[in-house]
């Protein structure tokens, strides 16, 4: 890379369970000026690829399209989601592309030399092998029926079915050691939006709460 370091864009992956705040936290980063790459938006387009959908039909079935040839997500998540031996296959086709994708979006924001800070919001992170390449990772938690109340209000789900979704992702709770920094945002939104820009003007060697008003004046009153 011919950046210098003064330069270099500092790159944080944002990861965490559904319903913890992921995206809102990645919102706000948004905010401040950060680059925002959606890692389930890039799987997204990762789906709709040719090649793609051909090599799921092959593995799987070729059921999984709809009417105009593209991949039913709905449809594929039935039989991966029931299956660890599916998921992993269809891990081993659609992560490879993913990552080698976000990787080329990362050195393009970082040869434009536009971005200081490019965040990826990436639920799969230490799913991910190899990982993204980064120089931090925030990990987003809350209470869990905090948590379930998000799932069930937000997609109109009832309970079990949160539940079930809650235990899809169960791994990624386990990895929490790995993260350099842990959000908890089960306050409100106010007070860990504080926290939030804090810590990371700490440990990103960021200015992001000089950039936020809001932040400033909470600050001033107390």
């Amino acid at each position: 890379m011919n950046q210098s370091t003064k330069h270099r864009a500092k790159i944080l992956v944002v990861t965490g369970q559904t319903g913890t705040g992921k995206s809102t936290v990645c919102e706000w980063l948004a905010q401040r000026g950060a680059f925002v790459l959606d890692a389930d938006r890039v799987g997204h387009e990762i789906l709709l690829r040719e090649e793609t959908v051909v090599q799921l039909k092959e593995i799987f079935s070729p059921e999984i399209a709809d009417q105009r040839g593209r991949i039913d997500r709905a449809r594929l998540g039935a039989i991966v989601f029931s299956d660890p031996v599916a998921l992993q296959k269809l891990n081993e086709l659609v992560h490879p592309p993913l990552l080698q994708e976000i990787e080329f979006r990362i050195a393009a924001l970082e040869r434009s030399q536009v971005a200081t800070l490019i965040v990826v919001d990436a639920a799969l992170h230490f799913v991910f092998s190899p990982r993204i390449r980064c120089d931090a990772v925030l990990m987003t938690k809350t209470a869990p029926e905090v948590q379930l109340r998000r799932i069930m209000e937000r997609d109109g789900l009832d309970e079990e079915r949160a539940h079930e979704r809650l235990r899809r992702q169960a791994s990624i709770a386990e990895h929490e050691g790995e993260a350099d920094y842990v959000l908890d945002t089960t306050a409100a939104p106010s007070q860990v939006r504080r926290e939030l820009l804090l810590n990371m003007d700490a440990f990103m060697g960021t200015s992001l709460v000089l950039s936020d008003p809001f932040v400033l004046s909470r600050h001033s009153e107390d």
